[in-house]
Parts: C-alpha cells; structure tokens; sequence
C-alpha cells in the first residue's frame, strides 16, 4: 500500500523484520526513538511505563535464552518495555500521598501507556529506515525476565522490541479485511462465509491458488487454528500470573491490586 505521505507510508508499508545487520544504532538515533515513543499519548499525564535499554551482553543472552532464542533478537538493539507503577509510588511516597489507581484498572491503563509508546517507537523507527520486531517472549516469560533484569515491584516486563538496522526487507503480512475490523455503532458477530473469506484473504500471499472450497478453507485456517490453540498461551498465563503475584500487581479483593512501593 502506498502514500504520498511519508507518516502514512511509514504506517502502511511496516512489517516486522526478524534478521538484523549487526551494526549498532548511533547513539543519537536511539535517544530520537525513545523520544518519540514518550511523545505518546498518556493516561492522565501518568507515564504509567518505563523502556528498558538491555546493552549489558549478559542480560541480553540470558533474555535471547528465555524467550526461546528468537532470531530477532540478534544484530539489534533490545528494549524491554514494561508497565510501571513504582515510579507513581515513589513520586506519591515523596509528597505524601497513595496512589489509588489499582488492580485492574492499574493493569489496563499501564498496558494502554506502554503499547502506545512501543508504536510509537516502532513507526519511527520505519520512518528512519530501521526495522523492528515485538518479542512477545518477554511476556510470555515474565517471572523470569524480572528475575534476570532485577526489576523490583510495581514493574512488569510486557513485551521485548527489537531495533536497529534491517538485513531483509519483509513484504508487509496480509491483514483482516477493513470491513470485518471495524464495526458501526455496535457490535456484529461475523457470519460463516465473512469468516471463510476473511481467512482466505489472510493466507492468499502464500496459497495464490486458494479457491473457495470447504478444503481451501481449512487449509487456510489451519495456522490461525494452531495460533488460537496454542500451549503456549497457558504456560504464558502461568508466567504471567507468577510476575504479577511477585511484583505486587495480581488484582486481589474484588480487583484491587498491591503494588504500593514499601
């Protein structure tokens, strides 16, 4: 898709790239990117987030070890971006007041500050000429990434980025068809054909020959079924659920959370 506009072709023409050159980001445009990502927007000027540069090599090998060796993570700058709510304790603790943004509502607003960021990031870092790739391992191995980068409580680890200058060029992956994304003043479920054809559209860059028969469908689902069906997302939860418990963020007493800095 292309654009004469070069925020929209930035937007529209990104795909994650996953094999990077090795070349180190000049330290003038990582400082651009991280400045662009706290130009997002944020949740009651709350800056409920923080980026974590990982530089160190051993932190770095021991993150590529538990998100399960991702090539990405080579050749590239790592952050790891996080929800953050000890920065909002430390601040209350300084001028005498509580933070009362807890539980799920702490966890919601985090996540909308932090994947804002993240995009934004992302899209400069494609206006720049960079590639970029989410490591959604971060997450997935949660307890454990806040085990190795010491991360104390009030912090979660939520997904990994990685940066720097690409060595592919990805064609941007397919997505859902606008007309099955976005609905009008409600909610409609789709019907069984908008499922099939949009299925179908999803897989058309690697089955061009698809038609339209029961087989073709299933065939084309056959991956999106495995994603859904995954154990990885239980044994994700598991870690999830550890993190949050261990960082003082599990919601607990109808949806209230810790995480008060001590």
């Amino acid at each position: 898709m292309s654009s004469d506009n070069p925020v929209l072709a930035a937007i529209l023409n990104r795909a994650s790239v996953r094999l990077f050159s090795g070349r180190a980001l000049e330290p003038e445009t990582l400082e651009t990117l991280l400045a662009a990502a706290l130009r997002a927007p944020t949740t009651a000027m709350g800056h409920f987030y923080s980026i974590i540069v990982v530089a160190d090599p051993g932190l770095k090998a021991a993150l590529h070890q538990a998100c399960g060796r991702q090539r990405a993570m080579n050749g590239s700058e790592f952050l790891v971006l996080c929800i953050d709510l000890r920065r909002s304790d430390l601040w209350a603790e300084r001028f005498g007041a509580r933070r009362r943004m807890t539980g799920y509502t702490a966890l919601i607003y985090g996540t909308i500050d932090m994947t804002a960021a993240a995009e934004n990031l992302v899209i400069a870092a494609a206006g720049l000429g960079l590639g970029t790739c989410y490591i959604g391992g971060i997450g997935h191995n949660a307890a454990r990434v806040c085990r190795i980068l010491a991360l104390p409580p009030g912090v979660l680890p939520v997904v990994g980025l990685a940066v720097g200058y690409p060595a592919e060029s990805p064609a941007p992956r397919p997505r859902i068809p606008l007309r099955f994304m976005v609905h009008r003043d409600g909610y409609r479920d789709m019907t069984a054909q908008e499922i099939d054809a949009a299925v179908l559209e999803l897989a058309r860059p690697s089955r061009r020959d698809a038609g339209g028969t029961a087989d073709d469908v299933l065939a084309a689902a056959r991956p999106y079924i495995s994603m859904i069906e995954g154990p990885f997302w239980e044994r994700g939860e598991e870690h999830l659920r550890a993190a949050l418990a261990g960082q003082g963020l599990a919601p607990v007493d109808g949806g209230r959370g810790g995480g008060e800095h001590e």
